[in-house]
């Protein structure tokens, strides 16, 4: 085999490339939206450049996943993250409009990207940081996108063609599983972001809302080895067979107000807890038709459950 000439891989700045943020990196990025979307087993598809969205303001790119409907936020920075652009993007968190936030910059600080990992893991949301940079190799320029922060870093798969249409694994199949639902389940005031709401477990496998302080919390499970799917009201306190036989003396009526699903009803003192609550069979390897059916038991039996248990927790708890 003969000798051939090498060229030289050299790091080119970002602004060589995109002088300007707003009208030359903006443009390219939703133009070319799929490429970040291969980093990061999404299908983005563009809404609108510059956009205002309600109770959050500008936003640079705003697309959605098409696999699961999500709406993205993508807030670019052709420098090292900043605290101006880190509190942009919590406010894009906080308003509860986006289930994908995506900041881009050509460097990370490591308390920007130490928060973002944190996010992932105690939010309902997924939050990625990505770095762009720009290369040369003789009179070719091609661009770097590089996932530093956000969720399941170390587990994602590649996905080499925008077009593909594999199933998500691992962990990102949870969160393709849940966003929709819990975009539903927001719109009906069970939030699972801020304040005193619980979100995602560790895990990503579960989604929980309530008075998680007290040791209270609904909970919603998509099953994977054990075939079972569950939705249930949990209580891990010193007074939770007390609570437990308070609401155990309307077991008839909320059985009549959850229509539609089969509560059971559980206590151990040996165990330290209390629940009531409903399964189903299903896993998250099913097909996607058939999870569309298990995230419809699911808003149906949670918000019809804590309809009919709210208020007399409420009187317990008073």
């Amino acid at each position: 085999m003969g000798t051939r000439d090498l060229g030289t891989l050299e790091q080119v700045p970002v602004r060589e490339i995109w002088p300007y943020e707003e009208n030359d990196f903006t443009p390219w990025l939703a133009d070319n939206l799929y490429l970040l979307g291969n980093l990061l087993e999404l299908k983005l598809e563009l809404i609108q450049v510059e956009a205002e969205m309600p109770d959050a303001g500008r936003v640079d790119i705003l697309a959605k996943d098409a696999t699961s409907g999500a709406t993205v936020v993508i807030e670019n920075q052709l420098e090292y993250s900043d605290d101006d652009h880190f509190a942009r993007l919590m406010g894009y968190a906080a308003s509860r409009e986006a289930g994908i936030l995506i900041w881009v910059t050509t460097g990370f600080w490591d308390w920007h990207s130490g928060i973002l990992d944190w996010l992932n893991t105690s939010y309902a949301i997924e939050v990625y940081g990505v770095e762009v940079s720009t290369w040369r190799i003789g009179d070719a320029i091609a661009h770097y996108f590089e996932l530093v922060a956000g969720a399941d870093v170390s587990e994602r798969p590649a996905v080499s063609d925008p077009s593909d249409d594999e199933p998500a694994t691992g962990h990102r199949a949870y969160g393709r599983y849940y966003r929709p639902l819990t975009t539903n389940l927001h719109g009906e005031g069970i939030q699972s972001l801020g304040g005193r709401w619980g979100g995602f477990t560790g895990s990503g496998r579960s989604f929980r809302t309530g008075y998680e302080q007290d040791g209270i919390y609904y909970a919603l499970q998509i099953g994977d080895q054990d075939g079972k799917s569950w939705i249930w009201l949990h209580i891990r306190n010193d007074h939770h067979q007390t609570i437990y036989n308070a609401l155990s003396e309307h077991r008839s009526a909320i059985a009549q107000e959850v229509v539609g699903h089969t509560l059971e009803w559980e206590t151990s003192e040996e165990e330290g807890f209390s629940w009531v609550g409903m399964s189903t069979d299903a896993t998250i390897d099913d097909a996607e038709e058939n999870l569309e059916a298990t995230r419809s038991w699911m808003f149906d039996g949670l918000t019809k459950l804590r309809m009919a248990v709210q208020p007399r927790l409420d009187d317990v708890m008073a």
